[in-house]
């Protein structure tokens, strides 16, 4: 991600007291909507914001900040998936989610289960 565009969105993040949806911060800031999507995602896992509702129909978050350090952006290291905050001189790791399908959840649940502990009605 550019250094402009992680300017724009955190200069907005900051300044926001109320509520906001990537596509706010895209219109706003001019930067594409993928591109303010990629950095939320980024900034929610380090803890610098969170989603505080989810639209079931069109999936959209709905975001708000809870963490501001100072006026410098927060970066993202795309390749590393290091969250770098140029205020505080932290950096947070963020690794992948480990995304299981349904079908794998069960799968291994039911092999947790023994005979003994099985259900009988």
């Amino acid at each position: 991600m550019k250094r402009k565009s992680a300017e724009k969105i955190w200069r907005f993040v900051r300044k926001m007291k109320d509520p906001y949806t990537v596509n706010d911060v895209s219109r706003i800031t001019g930067v594409p909507r993928k591109v303010v999507d990629y950095y939320l995602y980024f900034l929610s896992r380090a803890g610098y914001v969170r989603v505080i509702h989810r639209n079931r129909r069109t999936n959209e978050k709905t975001f708000e900040t809870i963490r501001v350090t100072g006026v410098k952006p927060v970066t993202v290291d795309q390749e590393k998936r290091i969250v770098i905050d140029h205020n505080t001189k932290e950096r947070f790791y963020i690794p992948p989610l480990n995304r299981e399908s349904a079908r794998e959840k069960i799968r291994k649940f039911l092999s947790q289960i023994t005979p003994e502990k099985a259900f009988t009605p």
